[in-house]
């Protein structure tokens, strides 16, 4: 790449509004779930001026980063007072179509003099082709068609999937509705409870959309094991199927419970392994 190139390059890149200190911050110090600090660690994204400077379609590039974790960036951005990069206006298209319709209209021009030059014999080769297309007996065609894969469309009826209806989020299996879109945000099916964002806020509710547990933590989790991990006032906690605190909210971060029936949370900036009745081995 030359200079010029180069330069042009820098010059398109966007520059971060905000305290300059508040983008000086490391990742590290923020409130981020730690899957979200490992991608920005792997993709040598260190600060929030390293965040700010993207916008959302250039973070969701990042091989792992999903919706979750862009509500939770969002969310701490905000408490600096700082936003993410806006999206790009879509250049005009006006060239290209005029290219298009240009190369449209040659392609005809050459269409026509192809046709106007067949031979004759080349006119009967296409005419016997298509003949004895329409003599292709059924049998024939029934053994092509159990060649070809089948798809097994069934499957995809049981499915769990997000459904949309204008900006808000719902659940749905085949064609039927299980939670309408009404949601600002709503996470996968997990033991039969769905996570849901109203307003900001994180809740949860069954399978016949009953609020069971009323939107009001900063982040949270689908549930694992029994319990989810959620953050109230900066901090996280645990809390069962109907809104009781398992585990106090005391801690900087946390993670889902595993199979193995533990979870990771960093306390004091130590990390270590807890169980569900709040027992820690520091790692």
């Amino acid at each position: 790449m030359n200079r010029r190139n180069f330069n042009k390059k820098r010059e398109r890149e966007y520059i971060p509004t905000g305290d300059e200190k508040a983008l000086q911050t490391p990742i590290e110090s923020l409130g981020l779930h730690p899957k979200t600090k490992e991608l920005f660690s792997k993709n040598n994204i260190l600060t929030v001026y390293d965040i700010a400077k993207r916008n959302e379609k250039q973070l969701f590039k990042i091989q792992g980063f999903g919706k979750k974790d862009l509500i939770g960036v969002e969310r701490e951005l905000a408490k600096l007072k700082i936003s993410l990069a806006p999206l790009e206006e879509s250049k005009p298209k006006e060239k290209t179509e005029k290219a298009e319709t240009s190369d449209k209209g040659k392609n005809e021009k050459t269409d026509k003099h192809i046709k106007a030059n067949k031979t004759e014999e080349t006119v009967k080769i296409e005419k016997q082709d298509k003949t004895e297309k329409k003599k292709e007996k059924p049998k024939e065609k029934q053994d092509r068609q159990k060649d070809q894969p089948q798809i097994n469309d069934k499957k995809k009826d049981f499915e769990f999937k997000r459904i949309s209806k204008g900006e808000k989020f719902g659940i749905g299996r085949g064609n039927e509705v299980i939670i309408p879109p009404m949601y600002d945000e709503v996470f996968m099916v997990k033991e039969d409870m769905v996570c849901v964002d109203v307003d900001g806020l994180f809740g949860y509710v069954n399978m016949q959309n009953e609020m069971v547990i009323e939107p009001k933590y900063e982040l949270a989790q689908s549930f694992s094991g029994g319990l989810a991990n959620v953050m109230l006032n900066d901090l996280y906690g645990y809390i069962d199927k109907k809104g009781n605190v398992v585990i106090p909210f005391k801690y900087e971060l946390a993670t889902p419970f595993e199979e193995d029936g533990t979870a990771r949370v960093k306390y004091e900036g130590r990390w270590g392994s807890i169980t569900k009745d709040d027992k820690i081995t520091w790692i």
